[in-house]
């Protein structure tokens, strides 16, 4: 499963849980993807250090001055003279597939062992703690990141959340270039979160509701045509003061009825997030219960872990619902 979304997936609290509920039921297939590199400081994924130097790392939502590609997330690393470097520690075992514009011009090295080119994939014997590093030894490559996997039976949820994402800024990617991308991971499920960013921009005027659903249908059926299956989560709560008391933004019934729309039209499932915290004003509640963050827009361990159980419960239902009907 791949989760493309914004903050809210990025910060990997609910990613994480997901991952955790569903490799408790189907085994552990790894962790999926990582970024080569932070694209943000608030990209966490858990128990991942990263380190590096000569990289300038660039992304969908930036000003519009570095074209694509941006591999299957969203964000690039590109190295800003030759001999540019990161690297990531992490606890795993099985194989690592790299994803970087010109595997000719990366080395990697695994562990203190010897540098080696040309080499997408290696290889964690044991399980525990490993360092990866790479070198770019061309100016102008790109490193995106890399996936981590068991090659045994397991269920892997990549994170693949990036701050003030939206559909608008993935747009930016070359569609073709980018189902590819996505598709090369080989996901049986694309998870969209995407829309609170769109809502912090004031209320969305009647001309411009046709151009919102047609970019996240766009978005719903490229994910769809690379995975085969595609669930769109809609947009949690979240409240701003507009003039009057703290209240659920004007525009969020507008961009969920937009996606909830779009996800039917390409064929996409959906959960409605909105719904599950209570509708309208239900960040104030969780904010009071300490599920929500004192900016009643992000989640706190508390309520991530609530939508999160709530999600992997869905899915587990309708599995169990589909084996009904094959017996």
């Amino acid at each position: 499963m791949s989760h493309i979304g914004d903050s809210i997936v990025a910060d990997d609290k609910i990613t994480a849980r997901i991952r955790a509920r569903l490799q408790s039921e189907f085994g552990d297939g790894g962790l999926g993807w990582l970024y080569a590199q932070r694209p943000t400081r608030w990209y966490h994924p858990r128990g991942v250090r990263y380190e590096g130097r000569g990289l300038l790392a660039v992304s969908v939502v930036d000003e519009p001055t570095v074209d694509p590609p941006f591999g299957p997330a969203g964000a690039a690393f590109i190295a800003r003279a030759e001999g540019a470097t990161a690297s990531i520690e992490l606890s795993a075992a099985g194989s690592l597939a790299l994803f970087v514009s010109d595997p000719s011009a990366v080395s990697t090295r695994l562990d203190e062992g010897p540098w080696q080119r040309n080499a997408p994939t290696l290889t964690l014997a044991n399980e525990g703690r490993h360092r990866v590093e790479f070198r770019i030894d061309r100016q102008g490559s790109r490193l995106y990141g890399l996936s981590v996997e068991r090659g045994s039976p397991g269920v892997i949820v990549d994170n693949m959340g990036l701050v003030s994402s939206s559909a608008r800024a993935l747009a930016r990617q070359d569609r073709t270039q980018w189902e590819a991308a996505l598709g090369a991971l080989a996901p049986d499920l694309v998870i969209v979160s995407l829309g609170t960013n769109d809502s912090t921009h004031g209320p969305i005027p009647l001309v411009h509701r046709p151009a919102l659903e047609a970019s996240h249908f766009a978005l719903f059926s490229l994910v769809k045509r690379a995975a085969g299956a595609c669930l769109v989560m809609l947009p949690p709560d979240g409240a701003e003061e507009r003039g009057g008391p703290l209240a659920t933004r004007a525009s969020l019934p507008v961009i969920i009825e937009a996606q909830r729309r779009a996800a039917e039209r390409a064929g996409c499932a959906v959960w409605d997030t909105f719904a599950f915290m209570g509708g309208r004003n239900a960040i104030l509640r969780w904010r009071s219960w300490g599920w929500a963050e004192t900016d009643h827009t992000h989640l706190t361990d508390g309520g991530a872990a609530r939508i999160a159980d709530a999600v992997s419960d869905a899915l587990l239902a309708a599995r169990d619902a589909w084996l009904a009907r094959a017996r």
